[in-house]
């Protein structure tokens, strides 16, 4: 969920967020109108917000899922 601060910065659209938004400025998010704005909140703290967004794309039968910069350099936030 904190990539969400960097896609807002640089004025890129989402169609779903992810995650227990604990990293995210919403002050900026409000201001940004043209945003889809549709959040999923998932508070397990067991596993990692790239993890829950995989889960969440599994529940909805997804085939496949592209990953593109999910760790933001946190090696802790790999999956094992």
């Amino acid at each position: 969920d904190g990539a969400i601060n960097k896609l807002i910065a640089h004025h890129i659209n989402f169609d779903i967020a992810i995650g227990d938004f604990d990293s995210v400025d919403w002050e900026s998010i409000e201001t940004e109108t043209h945003l889809t704005k549709k959040f999923i909140t998932i508070e397990n703290q067991n596993h990692t917000d790239l993890e829950k967004a995989i889960d969440y794309c599994d529940n909805q039968g997804a085939t496949q899922i592209d990953i593109v910069c999910a760790t933001s350099g946190r090696m802790d936030h790999t999956l094992r």
